[in-house]
């Protein structure tokens, strides 16, 4: 993903864990970065988003024995995620703030 920081380019990562520790170290804010994945970057963080919120198993409970509120939760945040994945530019941080609802 491309990494921008106050606004200005700053290069390729592949894994986020990387300006989290320049954060921690620097001194930095996490505001003061920016994210844009690749098509294919933000597909497998929606998935993965998506499974470590609902894992299969769960989806498949939910589906064939749930009450229609947690039904409706459910495909609520899985259309959220996969919006977020088809909208450009996709940044990784507006996904972490797209929560399931309880």
């Amino acid at each position: 993903m491309y990494v921008f920081f106050k606004g200005q380019p700053n290069g390729f990562i592949q894994d986020r864990t990387i300006v989290d520790d320049m954060i921690v170290r620097g001194g930095l804010s996490r505001d003061d970065f920016s994210y844009v994945c690749t098509d294919q970057e933000a597909r497998e963080q929606c998935e993965a988003y998506i499974l470590k919120n609902y894992p299969l198993w769960k989806q498949a409970n939910i589906t064939r024995d749930g009450p229609d509120a947690s039904r409706n939760a459910m495909v609520d945040f899985i259309n959220s995620c996969r919006a977020w994945s088809n909208a450009q530019p996709c940044n990784p941080l507006v996904l972490e703030g797209i929560k399931p609802r309880v």
